[in-house]
């Protein structure tokens, strides 16, 4: 694993929300590994997780492909995936690749959390992964 993680409130059966920050970085060299980590919130009875990509300025086809792919199992699992992306490039990348129509995105956490969906979700408890990553990362 990349990093340390805290889980805060965390109890895996009644969580229903969770916010999974990302590094300032998505590529081909930490894009598997977050492949591994994110979905990893996607636990029995989460109705929606939030990638939190406030911090996230570079992000390539490996982040939009794992993006994708967690995304796939949030669906499996009747959970949302939902993107916080405050970068104009990220948000550029999303949007070349469709994912920007795909899935909800926010600018700010704030707005992600007051959505309406996840309020729904945010009746469970709330868990905030935070990850400590190579090169001054969360």
């Amino acid at each position: 694993m990349l990093g340390s993680e805290l889980l805060m409130g965390y109890s895996q059966p009644q969580t229903r929300l969770a916010v999974v920050r990302l590094p300032a970085e998505i590529d081909g060299t930490n894009a598997r590994e977050e492949g591994r980590d994110l979905p990893a919130a996607v636990v029995p009875g989460a109705i929606a997780v939030i990638a939190d990509m406030t911090a996230t300025t570079f992000c390539d086809s490996s982040g939009v492909q794992m993006l994708a792919l967690v995304h796939e199992l949030a669906v499996a699992n009747q959970a949302k995936l939902v993107l916080v992306v405050p970068s104009a490039a990220v948000l550029q990348v999303l949007s070349l690749s469709g994912l920007d129509v795909l899935l909800p995105v926010y600018p700010r956490l704030d707005e992600a959390l007051s959505a309406e969906s996840v309020l729904e979700a945010g009746a469970g408890q709330l868990a905030v992964r935070v990850g400590r990553w190579p090169g001054g990362g969360g």
